[in-house]
């Protein structure tokens, strides 16, 4: 698919996961209505978030700090 189409692809899907949010209803309605299939809708709207939040850093995105420990330690019983 040459890029042109991508992008024409992607600012269609754009249009409709916004016109399906601002619908207020269901999605298999909403998608039975517009003749899409429920999983183009969800796909579209999952690719929709990635473009709104860019990929962070990975030094952002870890949850706990690197702690360096010692195998040389021993457990007594």
């Amino acid at each position: 698919m040459a890029r042109e189409d991508q992008l024409a692809q992607y600012k269609q899907w754009e249009i409709r996961v916004r016109d399906f949010r601002a619908s207020g209803t269901k999605a298999i309605a909403w998608c039975s209505e517009q003749k899409v299939k429920t999983h183009q809708l969800k796909y579209w709207m999952k690719q929709n978030e990635k473009s709104k939040h860019p990929p962070q850093s990975p030094e952002a995105t870890e949850k706990f700090p690197l702690i360096e420990t010692s195998l040389r330690s021993r457990c007594v019983l």
